[in-house]
């Protein structure tokens, strides 16, 4: 299992990479600081691990140009779900336009 953590903190990936592993010690687990960095993977994972609020590209358009990838590649699908508390915050800081 391939399991990407892609946030702007390393001390916050490496908490999330510590706690697959006492979970699933056989994964293989990729750390990315960035949007850019995840989008310019040629990787696909089966388990994705990102960040919202991270300078450059956010998590919200990672996550979207993820989904645009795989979806074109018949890969799997890419979900999020966001509390309405965080789409307030988001659309009052012009990080969505919802």
């Amino acid at each position: 299992m391939k399991i990407a953590i892609c946030d702007d903190s390393e001390e916050i990936r490496l908490e999330i990479a510590e706690l697959i592993k006492e979970q699933c010690p056989e994964a293989a687990i990729y750390h990315f600081s960035s949007g850019e960095g995840i989008i310019g993977s040629p990787n696909e994972y089966d388990i994705i691990f990102l960040d919202i609020a991270m300078g450059g590209i956010s998590g919200l358009e990672a996550a979207e140009i993820l989904r645009e990838r795989q979806e074109k590649s018949g890969g799997k699908k890419v979900s999020s779900s966001l509390s309405p508390l965080y789409l307030r915050y988001a659309k009052g800081g012009g990080i969505v336009n919802v």
